[in-house]
């Protein structure tokens, strides 16, 4: 995939911004999340434990509790 079209435009995105990411995914590196939130400037980066690149399905109940919390 090219992604620099979205690559070029990060630092636009002023909106808050919840990055979770699978602290063991073995598709897409995790210091590829923790540049989403470096480059993004509002932007909060949680990692979970015990998931891989779907951790919306690996650990739902973690990640429903941190999209429940970051959208009240």
């Amino acid at each position: 995939m090219n992604w620099s079209e979205v690559d070029r435009h990060l630092e636009k995105v002023h909106n808050e911004t919840l990055v979770i990411w699978g602290k063991d995914d073995r598709y897409i590196p995790i210091k590829f999340g923790q540049n989403l939130e470096a480059r993004l400037p509002n932007a909060r980066f949680v990692s979970i434990e015990n998931a891989g690149h779907l951790p919306h399905e690996e650990q739902p109940e973690r990640v429903n509790a941190l999209l429940l919390k970051f959208l009240q």
